[in-house]
């Protein structure tokens, strides 16, 4: 029986609908430091009837996980990859643009150009056209075919005969991704901090989904100077990863209820690792709940190091900041830094325990054969032409 259950509401949560926890194959997702919830997969394996409903009326629905009481997951429907005999074809938000904006002519003007009901339907997501003459005509045929989500067929396998769909579910992070960030090149020479440009960010962009949740003051001083157009995410991720000016890590994240937060990192210890284990104490027997773990600061209580590192944000040379929470199709935990991106930190701690066994283990045998020599050239010199019997020699 699954740890977890997994609910289907309609756009952002405000229709429960139904609970697909045995509908959803091996679903698995992710959490990340700066994002928050990020991403999730699983398979559904039902009627061609069932297989097409979802795939034409899904899109851009939530997904919640709960699991030990609470929220421990949410996004939306971001990606679904129909298969029915071989052919696949994708419904996705990444080709979705509803909104068109370029600027006019020598004016730097910014113009628009909507569709209210892809909008209605989906929320604003933009597209920046760049600059375009005063003489053009207003790009309808761009946003007639940009506004839906209509299908593309992207793999073509004839001898497959089964039927699935592959659903993509994404935090709501990605969301902040569909605005632009307003160009400030007329405010060169004005400086704010980091924290009042990023609290003013969330407060105009946040679009349809995200809305502004604990936003902590940071003195940063910044010049809040930006030509380019930027999408909002990217913007405030880099403003994220300033830190302050005390050379601490930040970051901004998008929580349960689709609250965007955004503070310092917390490096208070949160787990402690051992023998692939993530526990919650230094000595205790138990486990954290996989589902319930978030990123931050876990203890490797096997490393043999107890000091503070020069430079170091992290205050015990034991102390591993991870940067990513995924939690696989099959329940099991993986941990990621920055610097590991590819590897997990549970299954290096586990091999590097297999290894410390496996050496142990080749010690014990090497101390017995060099015993077992021991004890049969003793035996020799005391029972000369008498074969060597270890049962009967225990001295």
């Amino acid at each position: 029986m699954a740890d977890y259950s997994l609910l289907l509401s309609a756009q952002a949560g405000n229709d429960y609908q139904a609970d697909i926890t045995d509908v959803a194959q091996r679903w698995e997702r992710s959490i990340r430091l700066q994002g928050g919830y990020w991403q999730g997969t699983f398979r559904i394996e039902e009627r061609i009837e069932t297989l097409q409903e979802w795939f034409y009326n899904r899109l851009g629905w939530q997904v919640q996980e709960r699991s030990s009481g609470g929220i421990t997951w949410e996004g939306l429907i971001y990606e679904l990859d129909l298969t029915v005999n071989g052919v696949t074809r994708r419904r996705g938000l990444d080709t979705l643009a509803n909104e068109l904006v370029w600027d006019h002519g020598a004016s730097w003007q910014w113009e628009t150009l909507r569709n209210e009901e892809s909008i209605r339907r989906y929320g604003t997501k933009q597209n920046y056209l760049g600059r375009r003459g005063a003489w053009l005509a207003p790009p309808i045929n761009e946003l007639a075919q940009s506004a839906w989500p209509w299908p593309r067929t992207i793999g073509i396998a004839p001898a497959e005969k089964q039927n699935w769909l592959d659903v993509t579910v994404c935090g709501y992070a990605f969301t902040l991704n569909w605005l632009y960030a307003y160009a400030n090149w007329w405010n060169a020479g004005l400086y704010w901090t980091v924290g009042e440009w990023v609290a003013d960010e969330l407060a105009r962009h946040h679009g349809t989904f995200v809305t502004v949740g604990q936003v902590q003051a940071n003195p940063l001083p910044i010049q809040k100077y930006q030509l380019d157009k930027v999408r909002v995410w990217d913007l405030l991720q880099e403003l994220a990863g300033m830190g302050d000016a005390a050379g601490k890590p930040w970051r901004l994240w998008v929580g349960p209820g689709r609250l965007a937060h955004y503070g310092p990192v917390d490096l208070t210890v949160r787990g402690y690792l051992r023998g692939g284990q993530v526990y919650t104490s230094v000595g205790g027997i138990a486990n954290l709940a996989p589902r319930t773990i978030q990123p931050g600061v876990i203890r490797d209580t096997e490393y043999p190091r107890e000091r503070s590192e020069p430079g170091s944000v992290l205050a015990d040379a034991r102390d591993i900041l991870v940067e990513e929470v995924q939690v696989d199709a099959d329940g099991r935990l993986n941990l990621r830094t920055t610097y590991t991106t590819d590897m997990d930190i549970l299954a290096a701690a586990a091999a590097r325990r297999s290894e410390d066994d496996e050496r142990l283990r080749a010690l014990w045998a090497r101390a017995w054969d060099e015993d077992y020599e021991k004890r049969r050239k003793r035996w020799e010199e005391r029972y000369p032409g008498v074969p060597f019997d270890p049962t009967k020699d225990q001295h």
